[in-house]
């Protein structure tokens, strides 16, 4: 665990100093971040708050789905990071490393619609008829919630490995990213903005402080 809140500072400092040094409000939520990294990588893990806990892929980005171009089967690959916890996570990645704010916009209430259908669809095929398991549209909001600080991290991570490439590619720099840091950086001042990120980690922190007491 100190290596991993080693890593988290280290990723933490290098995306400040890489993008955001000029705006204050998303410095400060980073080293926030950075700050409470163990409790905030804990939502990776499975630890936070959700109505449901399930195996989850843990780096959910586009290019971990392969795409049968005849058969239109999905294989999702590159499982480093499976675990146990809130299955908004994986949606949550998806959605902010993956999809232009624009489109999250007008269609993420959709999409968690669609995502509490085939979640209870599948149980419906596995013959499962505990009521408990069942997922309903205030659980997915509230969990996909609960999930922001896990994303808001794996956005940092993501952008730690990509930054030379979309340098490379691109010509990127912290002024004028390339493609790759420009959908990151996007997500990463969106989720600033709306304070969501910050709201999370403080009931992160309460809750822990409750356990604590």
């Amino acid at each position: 665990l100190d290596k991993m809140q080693m890593h988290v500072v280290a990723v933490a400092d290098q995306t400040i100093n890489a993008y955001f040094g000029h705006a204050p409000e998303i410095v400060r939520l980073i080293e926030h971040v950075r700050d409470h990294a163990l409790t905030v990588f804990g939502v990776r893990l499975g630890g936070g708050k959700t109505s449901h806990r399930t195996l989850c892929h843990g780096d959910s980005w586009n290019n971990n789905f392969l795409f049968h171009n005849i058969s239109g089967d999905i294989v999702l690959v590159d499982w480093q990071w499976p675990h146990f916890s809130n299955p908004l996570l994986d949606v949550g990645v998806l959605l902010y490393s993956s999809t232009s704010a624009e489109m999250r916009q007008q269609h993420i209430n959709n999409l968690l619609v669609h995502y509490v259908s085939a979640w209870n669809e599948t149980l419906d095929r596995l013959e499962d008829v505990s009521v408990e398991g069942r997922m309903t549209i205030a659980n997915a909001i509230d969990d996909f919630e609960h999930a922001l600080p896990g994303v808001f991290l794996s956005l940092l991570f993501l952008s730690e490995a990509f930054v030379n490439l979309d340098r490379a590619l691109a010509g990127g720099t912290a002024e004028q990213p390339g493609p790759i840091m420009r959908r990151y950086t996007t997500a990463i001042k969106e989720l600033t903005r709306e304070g969501r990120v910050e709201k999370q980690i403080g009931l992160l922190m309460k809750g822990a402080e409750g356990r604590g007491g």
